[in-house]
């Protein structure tokens, strides 16, 4: 047990992973409060909140609902609109983690004076180097195996009734020994990494995610033994906030429709469609067969003639090896990426970057630091197992990701995440 109870701030979603949250944070001895975000009006989260007020009043602790659909509205909705029309494709669920999911709710844990706060992410977290390098047998362990399908016999470890499921050292981020380390979790399949790449590393450094050691069946089991009433409530999907709703009629209420020629890759015109910000590359649904031959997908959104290009699913169009992305953001260190001495110019774009100084990663300049390229773990959507990539660093928060292997659909718009091989997140960005 802790020394000293800890306060942290815990997002619950009314639904099963955070509600288990509470409980491994409770038995780990910290004082939890709890608090659930109401980010949107037109969705069902009345009911989402009595599911956490429920799991609250069970478990003892504080309830707090705070609005801050105001902000989400601004900082996430009014980017997906505006990045739709212009015919890309966002990822809310990054913006929201940044600006709502920890960025806010960082500033409302210093107003309820909480040290921590925590969330039912699949994330996990491990403690740098005092200088914020990392050390080499975490930066290069093994990536976790892909958990195999699990019964209750594969739970006999689990004893729901020990008094401490979490020791401290397991859940919290210290800051004694550096700053944290973003990396994937022990449920692979659940890995939530991707969508948490953009958050600073001082807030980082303050979020606990209970659940990085456990499995999704091995949660559930959690919840059937403290006996939750959200022990089998469905996972949400959809939008972020805005829950199951169908993406193109919800973007018809802002982007008004335009239609426009459909084109093969090959000069064939093959139908029409209603604007080209309702479609994604790669995207098969709502391009048909024609004359009984294979199906067609959306390789190309030429924006200057309105034209939606498709091709087949094996055409070369759809494929690319190599991406440019904007708005980079890194979690790690300067040392962490290891290489040749670092020269001026890469110094300053460094510095022209967020590598730069802060308490706890002082900006110094090792003999061997970051090189102008260096080779790393990528994926370009969720779930995707991790590609072998190449990654310059260029000017103006960007950089070129060449990958060993074409990728399928690289979506302008969407994150490409990048990963040391022992499954550290280094950083992402926003494909251009």
């Amino acid at each position: 047990m802790l020394a000293h109870k800890k306060k942290v701030l815990l997002g619950m979603s009314g639904g099963v992973d955070s509600s288990v949250s509470g409980v491994l944070l409770l038995q780990a001895g910290y004082e939890v409060v709890g608090a659930f975000m109401k980010n949107w009006s037109d969705c069902q989260w009345r009911e989402d909140r009595r599911d956490a007020m429920r799991v609250a009043a069970k478990l003892g602790i504080e309830f707090h609902t705070l609005d801050f659909e105001a902000q989400y509205r601004e900082k996430v909705v009014k980017n997906l609109f505006e990045e739709y029309a212009a015919g890309r494709t966002p990822n809310p669920d990054v913006l929201c983690n940044k600006h709502v999911k920890f960025d806010l709710f960082v500033r409302t844990a210093d107003e309820l004076g909480c040290e921590f706060v925590a969330t039912g992410h699949y994330a996990k977290t491990v403690a740098s180097g005092s200088d914020g390098a990392i050390v080499a047998e975490i930066l290069n362990r093994s990536l976790p195996e892909r958990p195999k399908p699990f019964g209750r016999a594969g739970l006999s470890k689990f004893d729901p009734d020990r008094k401490q499921s979490l020791e401290p050292d397991e859940c919290v981020p210290t800051r004694r020994d550096g700053f944290p380390l973003l990396t994937i979790p022990k449920d692979t399949n659940k890995d939530q990494t991707y969508f948490l790449w953009a958050m600073s590393r001082e807030v980082l450094g303050r979020v606990i995610f209970p659940l990085g050691d456990l499995t999704k069946p091995e949660v559930r089991e959690i919840a059937r033994a403290q006996e939750l009433s959200v022990a089998e409530k469905k996972d949400s999907v959809g939008i972020c906030f805005v829950g199951e709703v169908d993406i193109v009629e919800f973007l018809k209420m802002k982007i008004p429709v335009k239609p426009g020629p459909v084109m093969t890759t090959d000069g064939r015109k093959v139908g029409e469609h209603e604007g080209l910000a309702f479609f994604t590359i790669g995207q098969r649904h709502g391009i048909g067969a024609i004359g009984g031959g294979p199906p067609y997908y959306v390789v190309h959104k030429e924006a200057e003639t309105n034209t939606l290009v498709v091709g087949t699913e094996v055409d070369p169009a759809l494929f690319s090896n190599e991406l440019t992305a904007k708005d980079v953001n890194w979690l790690i260190g300067l040392q962490a990426l290891g290489g040749v001495a670092v020269t001026a110019e890469i110094l300053n774009r460094l510095r022209s970057q967020n590598l730069t100084a802060t308490a706890s990663s002082p900006l110094e300049v090792p003999s061997k630091a970051v090189p102008e390229r260096f080779p790393c773990l990528a994926r370009i959507r969720y779930r995707q197992d991790l590609q072998k990539a190449q990654v310059e660093i260029l000017e103006d928060r960007r950089i070129h990701v060449v990958f060993d292997e074409h990728q399928r659909a690289v979506t302008h718009g969407q994150s490409v995440v990048l990963y040391s091989e022992g499954g550290i997140v280094l950083g992402g960005g926003i494909i251009e």
